[in-house]
This record gives C-alpha cells, sequence and structure tokens, in this order.
C-alpha cells in the first residue's frame, strides 16, 4: 500500500523496503527568495529616503539661515566667479566613475580566485559582489551630501563673495553702526542663496569620504587574514611528563 512520501513494496523473503522520494525545489522555490525581494525593494527605498534632504537643498525648497555682515568684512568681499575650477557634476561624475571602477575590478577578482557560495536571487556572484558594494558606497554619498547639505542651511555662513553676490545698496546702509542686518540684496536670488551656503565645503566632504572608503576600507581590508584555530595541548604543559608539544 502507498503511504505519504513512500511506496511499500513486498519482498520474497517476507521484508518489506521502504522507498522514499525527494522533490528538490527548483530555484523559484527556494525558500526566503519572496524576502530577499523585499529587502532589495527596501534597499532601494532607503537610497532614495537618504538622498531626500539632499535634492530638496538643491532645488531651492529649503532656505539657508539669514546672517549679516559688516561693510568692511574683507573675507566676503571677493569679485564673484561665474564658472567653478570643479564644478559640482564633475566632482561627482569623477568620484563615482573612480570609486566604482576600483571596486569592480577588486571585486571580479575577488569573486573569481575566491568563489564563495551565496543565497541571492541573483544567481551571477559578480553582479552579486557588486550590488553589495556599490551600493552600501553610493549610500554613503547621499548620506554625506545629505548631512552636509543639511548643515550648509543651519549655518547659513557667507561665501567670500556674498557682497558681490548680493550687491547691497550702500547708500541706504548705516556701515558706521558696525554689524548690518537690516538689508536688501539686489542680486540674483538664486545667487544670494548660494552665497549662504559656504559650510561646510560639498566638494570636500565628498571627496574625502571617496577617499576613506577606497584606501580606507577597500585597501586596507586585502591585509586582513582570518585566524588560524588555535591548537590545544594534549597534556597539561606544567605535567612533568608533557613534551610540550600540541596536536592540530
Amino acid at each position: 500500500m502507498p503511504e505519504a512520501g513512500g511506496q511499500l513494496l513486498p519482498r520474497p523473503e517476507g521484508e518489506v523496503r521502504l522507498m522514499v522520494c525527494r522533490v528538490h525545489p527548483g530555484p523559484s522555490a527556494r525558500p526566503g527568495a519572496a524576502l530577499r525581494k523585499t529587502l532589495v525593494a527596501l534597499d532601494v527605498v532607503c537610497l532614495l529616503a537618504a538622498s531626500m534632504p539632499f535634492f530638496l537643498c538643491e532645488v531651492g525648497l529649503v532656505s539657508p539661515v539669514r546672517h549679516g555682515f559688516f561693510c568692511n568684512d574683507s573675507s566676503i568681499s571677493y569679485p564673484l566667479l561665474h564658472t567653478e575650477t570643479i564644478s559640482d557634476s564633475v566632482l561627482i561624475s569623477v568620484g563615482i566613475l573612480i570609486t566604482s571602477l576600483a571596486v569592480t575590478l577588486g571585486e571580479s577578482y575577488h569573486v573569481h580566485y575566491f568563489p564563495h557560495s551565496s543565497h541571492s536571487i541573483v544567481r551571477n556572484p559578480y553582479v552579486v559582489a557588486l550590488y553589495k558594494e556599490i551600493g552600501a558606497f553610493l549610500f554613503g554619498c547621499t548620506v554625506g551630501q545629505s548631512l552636509t547639505n543639511m548643515a550648509k542651511m543651519s549655518v547659513g555662513r557667507l561665501r567670500p563673495h556674498f557682497l558681490a553676490a548680493c550687491r547691497p545698496n550702500f547708500t541706504h546702509l548705516n556701515c558706521s553702526a558696525g554689524y548690518i542686518e537690516d538689508y536688501h540684496c539686489t542680486g540674483s536670488p538664486s545667487a544670494e542663496k548660494e552665497a549662504r551656503k559656504s559650510f561646510y565645503s560639498g566638494h570636500a566632504s565628498f571627496a574625502m569620504y571617496s577617499m576613506m572608503y577606497l584606501v580606507a576600507f577597500r585597501v586596507s581590508s586585502m591585509f586582513h587574514h582570518k585566524d588560524r584555530p588555535r591548537c590545544l595541548p594534549t597534556t597539561i604543559l606544567d605535567s612533568p611528563s608533557s613534551d610540550g608539544h600540541t596536536d592540530c
């Protein structure tokens, strides 16, 4: 008679053999596949959420703190340059490109010569390795730049070309009174807003983050070695009959 998971077959000697058939689930039926897909979607949501403060500040929906100035302050009296030596787009593009290229070469070498099993929903080990490393790098970028812009808006420090961007009407200002708080800028509103975001530097924070991630985290990990298991002595070392040797 058939039983659950097998079949009873009579033997000539009167014995009974139980044959069990195992069904191996395919890749789509692996346990936890739906959970891993959910976690990938959660990664994307976290990346978008972390970049939200950055984009809100960049599009001008959040204004920086408004501070006054001294008329004779030479630190904010520099001329306004309409072109930057290194623009934001060039800095971000080059930083992401160099880091991604270095991570891709390093991870490809590691996966090729040191393969390891993975339970990811993607079977290609190269794609899995790049997703983990480059994804972590991009998430750190969004967090760092969001914190940078939030600090800029909260501090509101004036840039060296603030007076050239603001262009206040000095004929209506009483500079002898010292610190001027009641003033009106006649320059471009966007240039004035940008001139209030001096600290801290977005260029410096992004370049520092990229360097620390690529030198400190990626390069240093190449020199880490796993600790070998310690050998336990077969006899007590301080015993008179011990020869001081250990067996592995």
